[in-house]
């Protein structure tokens, strides 16, 4: 008999799996991995396998090693070069987040970089003639809403358009002044959403007579 199918059946029986071809098809492990595991060969079986077994098995690496690979001798050696290993590639796993973090902040820095350049000095240039026509900070915007596109956030109509009420997407400005669900509203301050995930809900008000 193998010296840990015991041991295995207890882990398989604490998350209510009952057969070896069942636990072979939750972890995607085939049998013949499962049963050199029961022969005390999990050191063997390749690192990917064995933590897909322990997550099935709603236990750590570790646990699983103590359990199956025993933990003395080689079998201890075993052990703590796959908690090592873990350790190592959890490492990795640690810096693509990083990494990737980065680039998206790049990528998201370089659409706006046109908008960051010159918000600024069109601003300054604002404050310091007042005559100066505001229509021309329009474009400088674009770059933003081109950053909005790349994310799939879409505006949820644009300020003074007469749309009608939806309590899903709209925010009543003034109290006890709510339209009915698909009358006719105004809307003050334009409100967004990524696909159906609501973002922030427009603000909107009765239109004005």
């Amino acid at each position: 008999m193998p010296p840990y199918r015991s041991a295995l059946a207890d882990l398989m029986a604490a998350v209510q799996i009952e057969t070896l071809g069942e636990l072979s098809r939750r972890s995607g492990l085939t049998e013949w991995q499962l049963r050199r595991a029961e022969w005390g060969l999990l050191p063997k079986l390749p690192l990917e396998a064995a933590q897909r077994l322990a997550e099935t098995l709603n236990i750590s690496l570790g646990e699983l090693s103590q359990n199956l690979g025993g933990v003395s001798g080689q079998s201890q050696s075993n052990s703590e070069a796959l908690a090592r290993e873990c350790q190592r590639l959890q490492g990795e796993l640690a810096g693509q987040s990083r990494r990737l973090e980065e680039e998206f902040r790049r990528s998201a820095l370089q659409i706006l970089e046109p908008w960051l350049r010159q918000w600024p000095s069109a601003v300054s240039a604002a404050e310091a003639n007042p005559d100066w026509p505001a229509r021309k900070l329009v474009p400088l915007a674009r770059p933003v809403f081109a950053l909005l596109e790349a994310w799939g956030v879409e505006s949820l109509g644009a300020a003074g358009e007469i749309v009608a009420y939806d309590p899903q997407w709209h925010e009543v400005l003034e109290r006890g002044a709510a339209p009915a669900p698909g009358e006719p509203a105004q809307i003050r301050y334009s409100g967004y959403r990524q696909g159906e995930n609501l973002l922030f809900r427009a603000k909107v008000s009765r239109p004005q007579p």
